[in-house]
């Protein structure tokens, strides 16, 4: 499920976003609804921003090139979010928080087989902190 500004939420957040449009349409009259405030998402299920670059390097890890391709973030709890990213490397998805393993590939990079994976082997996501992950496709 994709949102405004390129932000894709989680299947277990998708279950939030059900909720929340029960909450507003229940809401919807002649008085003022929480709905309107940003944070009004957090009060029903807590969500993390896990945001990065899909970055084809060298082995020596230098001259970094964004690519697109595809961004994958594994939660311990079994959940699992797929991005599409575009040919600016970018991404940015809403996650439960919790940690995750972060991973890739890029059609770019030994025609889309080799594995990209985040620096740390675990991104702990937690709510109100975006995290900042650079997913790396060692080439050469």
């Amino acid at each position: 499920m994709r949102h405004a500004g390129g932000v894709k939420l989680s299947t277990a957040t998708s279950a939030a976003t059900a909720v929340l449009g029960a909450l507003v349409l229940a809401g919807c009259g002649d008085t003022p609804s929480d709905s309107a405030d940003p944070g009004f998402l957090d009060s029903i299920a807590p969500v993390a921003v896990v945001k990065g670059r899909l970055l084809r390097v060298t082995t020596t890890g230098t001259d970094p090139t964004p690519v697109a391709g595809t961004v994958v973030l594994s939660g311990q709890n079994g959940a699992r979010v797929t991005d599409e990213v575009g040919p600016d490397g970018r991404f940015k998805v809403l996650v439960l928080p919790g940690d995750y393993q972060v991973t890739g590939t890029s059609p770019q990079t030994d025609g889309g087989t080799a594995q990209c994976a985040a620096k740390a082997t675990t991104t702990t996501a937690a709510q109100g902190t975006p995290i900042t992950v650079d997913v790396l496709c060692v080439v050469g």
